[in-house]
């Protein structure tokens, strides 16, 4: 799954707001979006060694992002540095 925005312009929108939204929606904590920044990186239409390197870039700059604001907010460090695993789809019920 990616976030993405069509027209942000008309419909005054930006990736942060939409990713609000998501977030507030679902529950999603800060690695939930991590997660879901990430998979956007790995779409990128580059070539395989350019999309590795800036997927781990983006890794590893999400993950300080998050330890520095985990420290300032006292959460755990353990919880702060380990990004944690996508979560399946929900499947609705019919």
């Amino acid at each position: 799954m990616t976030i993405n925005t069509d027209n942000r312009l008309i419909t005054d929108t930006t990736v942060t707001k939409e990713l609000s939204i998501v977030s507030r929606q679902f529950g999603l904590d800060a690695n939930d979006i991590r997660n879901i920044l990430v998979a956007g990186f790995k779409s990128a239409f580059l070539t395989f060694h350019d999309r590795a390197q800036l997927v781990r870039k983006a890794q590893n700059e999400m993950d300080e992002i998050i330890r520095q604001f985990a420290e300032r907010n006292g959460a755990p460090k353990a919880a702060a540095t380990k990004p944690s695993a996508p979560k399946p789809p929900a499947v609705k019920q019919a």
